[in-house]
C-alpha cells in the first residue's frame, strides 16, 4: 500500500466517530432536591430520557425545531421551538406559547412570578422563589427548549 493511500485511510478512520461516543449523555437536568432516576433526565444530543424506566413514550426527541415523543407524537402533544418562542403545534395562543429572552422563560401573555422561569446557565428557578424541590439543576448541556419542558411539566407528569 502506497504512503497516499495509507494517508486517506488513515484519515478517513479518525474522522469517524468512535462506537463509545455514540448515545452518550451531553446534559442531564434533575431537581435539585428529590432527584431520582425517574425524574432525573438525560439528554443525549438527540433525545432525552429518564435515567431509569425509559421507553418509546418517555423518550423525547427534538431536532431542533420540534420536540416531541418518540412514540405517540401527535400535533397536542408535539412543540415547535423557533429559537425564541415555545408553543405547542396545535392549540397554541398567548397563554401557551412561551417566550424565550436569553435568561427568562414566560408566557406570551399573562407572566406572573408563578409562570415565569429564569435560568443561570445552571438552575432553573421560578421566579417566585421555588424550593429545592421546584428548582431544577442542569449538568452538561440541555437545550433550552429540552428543558423548558421539563420544568414546565410537560415532560414526566
Amino acid at each position: 500500500m502506497g504512503n497516499k493511500t495509507f494517508l486517506s485511510l488513515l484519515a478517513c478512520l479518525l474522522a469517524l466517530p468512535p462506537l463509545h461516543a455514540a448515545r452518550q449523555p451531553v446534559g442531564e437536568i434533575h431537581p435539585k432536591s428529590g432527584a431520582t432516576l425517574e425524574n432525573t433526565y438525560i439528554w443525549d444530543g438527540n433525545e432525552l430520557s429518564p435515567k431509569a424506566g425509559s421507553s418509546f413514550s418517555s423518550t423525547w426527541t427534538f431536532d431542533g425545531s420540534e420536540l416531541r415523543p418518540k412514540s405517540g407524537a401527535s400535533f397536542e402533544n408535539t412543540y415547535e421551538w423557533d429559537g425564541e418562542e415555545l408553543r405547542p403545534k396545535s392549540g397554541a395562543d398567548f397563554s401557551n406559547t412561551y417566550v424565550w429572552d436569553g435568561r427568562e422563560l414566560e408566557p406570551k401573555s399573562g407572566a406572573s412570578l408563578q409562570n415565569t422561569w429564569t435560568f443561570d446557565g445552571e438552575e432553573w428557578v421560578s421566579k417566585s422563589g421555588g424550593s429545592f424541590s421546584e428548582t431544577w439543576v442542569v449538568e452538561g448541556h440541555v437545550p433550552v427548549p429540552v428543558a423548558a419542558l421539563v420544568v414546565l411539566g410537560k415532560i414526566g407528569q
